[in-house]
C-alpha cells in the first residue's frame, strides 16, 4: 500500500482532534484523533465500519523534516480531516485542515503542512498501522 492508499483507508468523518505534538528530537508530529476509523480492505467508503476503530488514537508523521500551521494563533481543537498528499521528493506532504473551536462557539479552520516520510496510526505508544498494513 503506498501513502495516498493509506491516507485514503483512513476515516476521519465528524471526528475531532484532541492534541499536537511536536517531538523535534525524534522528528514526529503526532495528532490525536478521538476516533480514527480505517476503510474495510477491498472498499471505498466507510459505510459505518467500526470493527478497527481507534479511540483516542494518534496520527504519527516520521521523519519530519518540516512544519507550519496557518493561521498563527488559533488551536486546533474540532474536526480534523487530511485534505491533500503529495510526493515531495523522498518525503511526502501532507496537508491537514483541523477546526479551531473557541468559547463562543465560532470555529477557524487552521492548516497543518507536513512534510515527513511516513505516517501510522497508534494508540498509547502502541503501532497499530502503517502503510504495510
Amino acid at each position: 500500500m503506498n501513502t495516498k492508499e493509506f491516507v485514503r483507508s483512513v476515516y476521519l468523518g465528524d471526528r475531532a482532534c484532541k492534541k499536537v505534538l511536536i517531538d523535534g528530537w525524534n522528528r514526529r508530529c503526532c495528532i490525536q484523533v478521538d476516533s480514527i476509523s480505517r476503510l474495510k480492505k477491498g472498499t471505498d467508503t466507510w459505510n459505518y465500519y467500526a470493527d478497527e476503530d481507534v479511540n483516542d488514537g494518534w496520527l504519527v508523521f516520521t521523519e519530519l523534516s518540516s512544519i507550519s500551521i496557518s493561521p498563527e494563533g488559533p488551536v486546533p481543537n474540532d474536526s480534523i480531516d487530511i485534505v491533500d498528499v503529495r510526493e515531495s521528493g523522498d518525503s511526502y506532504e501532507f496537508d491537514i485542515s483541523i477546526g479551531s473551536g473557541d468559547e463562543k462557539g465560532n470555529i477557524t479552520g487552521v492548516l497543518i503542512k507536513l512534510i515527513a516520510k511516513d505516517i501510522s496510526i497508534e494508540t498509547n505508544n502502541v503501532f497499530l498501522a502503517s502503510l504495510n498494513n
